[in-house]
């Protein structure tokens, strides 16, 4: 902190006498002035002789700055000069410290396209600042509506423009003399792309009309299904296609590239999903967006939707009262997660950077004693020490630019291996990876920033220092440096190991905690399960009869397959669930009460034998189950011990609670492994409800076969369109093959972790190398004289390795107090102990501890197995 505290004061010392500078002509022009007056010139005659001797400026405050301007311009264009001509002589320091620099600020600058991306580039919309994401925000949810909840805002809200809502869904296209196709597609209302500000390229988009129940079936396709399916006929808008089996006009086709909000081709009005129309309140399933009206704002929005709501709690009791709607700004698909590991990717770099930057001002200060001798003779030459240290600062914004300049391919080339593994999967149209002009602000700033930096503690030391004091010391035979360079260097190594512990334990435990949720806690075989989406549309299957009677169709025909093992769910292993509410006493829940909450999976039989698991006790589900008067469920392990702990739950009862607040009572016959569900969190009380429970549309087969991949698939198509040969399976892939894809974002930012960490690590390592040689370099005459004198090769070591240990070991002390801090807040934001886990803090210290050593034990070797003679006529 006395370090601290000297250099701001110096800095605040040389910045009052850059401001009385800007004075200095004028007062050489009044003494010019006073010296003509005393020889016997009248006032004017003075000052027109003072003005001449000056150049003949009038002395106005703008030709003041305008002259002081030029030359300082002209001095700053000669430092320059000196500064290429000095870093071209020390080739390489030079080459040291730029590329130690460019991989902080190549780091920094990936990080920050990342997150200008993500979060501050404007979409690519009309007026984006004025859309905004509208719903009612539940604890651990994002903001949604469901479908009559958004009609009354659609109705009654004056705040905004326009308001649209959508819901994603599988749509299979289908034509007379084409095979169906499942596509991607969107449920949206008729103000949803005015709401975007977009038109179509062909054709019109949704009215009003379009959009209510009953309407006539009406189609927009996207640019890429058009020129895919229909080869880009212009011929498209009046022909009749089927989607989801019901025949539909195609009104419209959108612009090439959009495909709102995620890979979309296929867009239906809102009116059109019937099964919205009957979807209790409390089931919100939209997401809405709006338009702000140009007096309105957010706030003001958000307190008229309030109103609104407020309103409908009181026609519909059973409208949840505390929840709020919520106006915030619109970022589809960007939730918590996101922030959280952004924040943290900012922080490693910022870290990184830091670390860049210690290292480089250790080397301009070991190096500031090869400067002392040119430094003393431009201040007994005159130079002022603002002069100096312009000159100094100066190099170092050279350094560091020159390193922005490496930087710049090379965060290019990190952004380019980014969008290798975002090609994997996509990405939504409004995320543009390229760099824009905040993008090269930022890159800027960070350049000049950092020259400055790493460069003013070496030149406030060499600068502050009276030129005698300097020449004797570059006479001084042993080389060491000052008291102030020697602790100000101590400081500087001490910065960067706590500052590499902190990065290195903070990114270790972020890779693991990312990493982890690729590997840990599954007990399923991933690489060989076999996973299949297959949808029963609500326009063919309206009735749940009608869908249970299709399931116990196709359940039949899989059965029969002896060289094949096949089950349905409503939902992939590993990929969630549906929440729902567990009451012990079976009754509904009354205002103001939350019950807890569990996850449930809709499965058919012998779903466990094709996971590959066992149920722990009791039965599993059957085809049969679920039905009137066998109301049975299975639950897993973790259910059982929140529950019942310490009893035996198989017989017990308890209700489930949808979102229609109506508890049906289920029976417990059979307890599972306790399986991760969702991969992104930690495993939780899980609810097996057998199909005829809960005859969804949306089913997922898993299958196992000896046949392997594609003869499974092929013999699953055949089965189905024997039954239905309008109904595609889709989204063909292994369980792995789904978990890849669907953590990415875990293996690309835990891998940009373990890179930033190991970074650090050699930009630390370099650092302590470089000091502790250059050290060395400096006491070599020293060091022969003691060997000379019979000193013992052992206690030479200690002695030069002695301030050294002391300062990587306070190095590490205060780094593990920090790395502990860090995890300790961490621990909150991590799935599992891992923020928590003390082998992360300990194995990070003992590994730096070692590269410390490493790097001071090479140098010093080198310096004390050489011959005493050559020592001493060392210059």
């Amino acid at each position: 902190m006395r370090i601290l505290r000297r250099v701001l004061a110096q800095v605040a010392g040389l910045v009052r006498r850059r401001g009385d500078f800007d004075a200095e002509l004028k007062s050489h022009l009044d003494l010019h002035i006073a010296d003509n007056i005393r020889a016997g010139m009248t006032p004017a005659e003075a000052r027109r002789n003072a003005l001449v001797a000056l150049g003949g400026v009038e002395p106005t405050r703008e030709r003041y700055r305008d002259a002081l301007r030029a030359g300082w311009l002209d001095s700053l264009f000669k430092d320059v000069q000196f500064g290429v001509r000095t870093l071209y002589r020390n080739a390489g320091f030079t080459t040291l410290a730029i590329v130690t620099l460019a991989v902080g600020i190549a780091a920094t600058n990936t990080a920050f396209t990342i997150v200008n991306t993500v979060l501050l580039r404007d979409l690519p919309f009309d007026r984006p600042d004025r859309i905004v994401s509208i719903g009612l925000r539940e604890p651990g949810d994002n903001p949604h509506a469901s479908y009559a909840e958004f009609r009354e805002w659609e109705r009654a809200a004056r705040s905004f423009a326009d308001i649209g809502a959508l819901a994603q869904a599988n749509l299979t296209v289908g034509d007379a003399d084409r095979s169906p196709e499942q596509v991607s597609g969107s449920y949206v209302s008729a103000g949803i792309f005015r709401v975007l500000g977009v038109q179509p390229a062909q054709g019109r988009l949704f009215s009003s009309d379009d959009d209510r129940q009953g309407a006539p079936a009406v189609v927009i396709l996207g640019h890429d299904l058009w020129r895919n399916r229909y080869a880009g006929d212009t011929g498209i808008l009046g022909r009749t296609i089927r989607v989801n089996s019901q025949p539909s006009t195609v009104i419209g086709v959108m612009p090439e590239g959009f495909d709102f909000p995620f890979e979309d081709r296929v867009w239906l009005p809102l009116g059109a999903a019937s099964w919205l129309a009957g979807e209790p309140r409390g089931s919100r399933s939209l997401n809405a967006i709006g338009r702000l009206a140009d007096d309105a704002t957010a706030a003001e929005a958000a307190d008229e939707l309030n109103v609104i709501h407020a309103a409908i709690a009181r026609d519909f009791p059973e409208t949840k009262t505390d929840v709020r709607v919520e106006t915030v700004r619109f970022r589809p698909g960007i939730g918590a997660p996101w922030y959280i590991i952004l924040g943290a990717l900012m922080a490693a770099v910022g870290l990184l950077l830091l670390v860049s930057c210690a290292n480089v001002a250790n080397l301009l200060l070991a190096r500031s004693l090869q400067r002392s001798r040119e430094v003393s003779i431009r201040s007994s030459l005159g130079a002022t020490r603002w002069r100096v240290i312009q000159q100094l600062l100066v190099e170092s914004v050279m350094l560091s630019l020159a390193a922005g300049l490496l930087a710049l391919p090379l965060s290019m080339a990190g952004i380019g291996l980014l969008l290798t593994f975002v090609a994997e999967i996509g990405k939504p149209m409004w995320m543009d990876f390229s760099m824009d002009r905040t993008v090269f602000a930022f890159l800027a700033v960070i350049c000049v920033g950092t020259g400055v930096l790493f460069g003013v503690v070496p030149a406030l030391y060499v600068s502050r220092r009276p030129a005698s004091a300097m020449l004797k010391q570059t006479s001084n035979r042993t080389g060491t440096a000052g008291v102030w360079a020697r602790r100000s260097t101590g400081a500087l190594v001490v910065a960067e190991i706590v500052l590499t512990v902190v990065l290195v334990t903070g990114a270790v435990s972020m890779m693991r905690h990312l990493m982890a949720e690729i590997r840990v806690g599954r007990l399923i075989e991933t690489s060989s399960l076999l996973t299949m989406n297959l949808f029963l549309p609500e326009e063919k299957f309206p009735a749940p009869d009608l869908r249970t009677a299709f399931v116990r169709r196709l359940e039949e025909r899989l059965a029969a397959h002896p060289t094949a093992s096949m089950a349905i769910a409503d939902s992939r292993p590993l990929i969630g669930g549906t929440n729902r509410r567990v009451s012990l006493d079976g009754h509904a829940p009354v205002e103001g009460e939350r019950l807890p909450r569990v996850q449930t999976v809709t499965i058919g039989p012998r779903y466990f034998d094709v996971l590959g698991v066992r149920s722990v006790r009791g039965r599993q589900l059957t085809g049969e189950d679920g039905g009137v008067g066998r109301e049975v469920v299975v639950v897993n392990a973790r259910f059982a011990e929140e529950f019942f702990a310490g009893a035996d739950p198989l017989g017990r009862s308890f209700a489930l609670v949808g979102d229609d607040n109506l508890p049906r009572r289920v029976t417990i016959v059979g307890v599972a492994p306790t399986l991760r569900h969702d991969a992104m969190s930690r495993p939780v009380s899980m609810v097996y409800l057998p199909y005829l429970f809960n005859p969804i549309g949306a089913l997922v087969l898993l299958a196992r076969s000896e046949t392997g991949m594609a003869e499974t698939t092929a013999m699953l198509r055949e089965e189905i369109r024997s039954l239905d040969e309008d109904l595609p399976l889709f989204n063909v892939r292994t369980l792995e093959d789904v978990l890849r894809e669907m953590l990415w974002v875990n293996r690309v930012f835990g891998g940009m972790f373990a890179i930033f960490a190991g970074m650090a690590v050699l930009i630390a390592t370099v650092g302590i190398y470089g000091v502790v040689a250059f050290a060395m370099t400096q006491r070599t005459q020293e060091i022969g004289i003691r060997t000379a004198l019979g000193a013992p090769r052992g206690h030479l070591w200690w002695t030069m390795m002695r301030s050294k240990i002391v300062q990587i070991g306070i190095g590490l002390c205060a780094g593990v107090a920090a790395a502990f801090l860090l995890l300790r807040l961490m621990g909150g934001l991590l799935v599992g102990r891992f923020g928590h886990d003390p082998l992360t803090l300990a194995a990070s210290a003992a590994f730096l501890l070692m590269v410390s050593l490493v790097a001071m034990i090479l140098p010093i070797r080198r310096a004390t197995s050489g011959s005493p003679v050559d020592a001493l006529r060392y210059e």
